[in-house]
């Protein structure tokens, strides 16, 4: 499983775990080109972080289109929680 998915089950299982929304608001500042502060990422638990930055790595490969835009569609849904 990539990076990716991964992300994408992490954040579906709960939207509302600090993680999920690290992970949601690090894919949305990725698509947007927007800066991130690293220093959330460093808060997480290893395999929270390790898992970032198999995200960050993916996330430039263009092979994995279509699986960026279902991770981004759930971040954005996770960020919209948040925000209720």
């Amino acid at each position: 499983m990539t990076g990716l998915k991964h992300a994408r089950k992490r954040i579906e299982e709960n939207p509302r775990a600090e993680a999920a929304m690290v992970l949601a608001d690090l894919v949305i500042s990725l698509e947007s080109e927007t800066p991130f502060l690293l220093e959330r990422l460093n808060a997480l638990k290893l395999a929270d972080f390790v898992l970032s930055f198999e995200l960050i790595a993916e996330w430039r490969m263009p092979r994995y289109y279509s699986e960026k835009g279902k991770l981004l569609d759930l971040a954005l849904q996770a960020q919209n929680l948040d925000a209720q």
